[in-house]
């Protein structure tokens, strides 16, 4: 488990530098994440998928079904299992120590990506 120090230094870093991002032709790294919540959204089940490469080699994956506090199941949304995802490849990349290495991720969201592009407010 990452303490919640370590999370929100690596995040306020990815931030300072999202005006200086760009696309690595041979990234070391290639992670993808999908999320989904249904059969209601919002309101329905959360749950995401992850997977990270190191030079075409799987490393690491994981998929879980997202569990609200109690009284809030109809707060999950398919954008929560988007974000759930991309915080999953986060915290594996901050646990590996890979953080500074060229790292490309992916994903469908349009909401993630815009905002972590520092195109839309978070």
């Amino acid at each position: 488990m990452i303490d919640e120090n370590t999370k929100m230094g690596a995040l306020k870093t990815m931030a300072l530098k999202k005006k200086k991002m760009t696309s690595f032709t041979n990234p070391v790294y290639k992670a993808y994440f999908d999320g989904s919540c249904g059969p209601r959204n919002p309101g329905g089940t959360a749950a995401y998928g992850a997977v990270i490469f190191r030079q075409q080699e799987r490393i690491w994956e994981c998929s879980e079904v997202y569990h609200p506090l109690p009284g809030r199941e109809r707060q999950t949304s398919n954008n929560l299992a988007e974000y759930l995802g991309l915080i999953a490849i986060l915290e594996q990349f901050i646990y590996i120590e890979a953080q500074h290495e060229p790292i490309m991720v992916y994903g469908d969201s349009n909401l993630v990506i815009q905002q972590m592009l520092g195109r839309w407010k978070i």
